[in-house]
């Protein structure tokens, strides 16, 4: 799983290619904790090249959701692919976590 990081605005936006299973997801949860702990509050995890999410990964998003929005920012999912959206919306992980479809 390969992840990329990269500031826009006032926004850092994490993009993962590959399964997002228990490895990545510690990789990408430390990396979403460091931006966080810098000050960006805003992320947005762009899921289009992903292709599966793992239980761990599901856990990374919940977590790295509740750690922006305590410190007054937010984490937004885009493009999520059919099968990881239908992840996200047997978990209801879609009712709390705002997903942008659109590029």
């Amino acid at each position: 799983m390969k992840i990329r990081e990269k500031k826009k605005g006032g926004s850092v936006f994490f993009s993962v290619e590959g399964e997002l299973t228990h490895e990545g997801a510690q990789a990408l949860y430390e990396r979403m904790l460091n931006a966080l702990n810098r000050g960006d509050t805003s992320v947005v995890l762009d899921l289009e090249g992903c292709g599966f999410v793992s239980s761990s990964g599901l856990g990374t998003i919940a977590a790295a959701l509740m750690i922006a929005r305590s410190r007054g920012g937010d984490l937004k999912i885009r493009r999520p692919r059919l099968n990881v959206r239908s992840t996200l919306n047997i978990t209801k992980l879609d009712e709390i976590v705002e997903i942008e479809d659109d590029s």
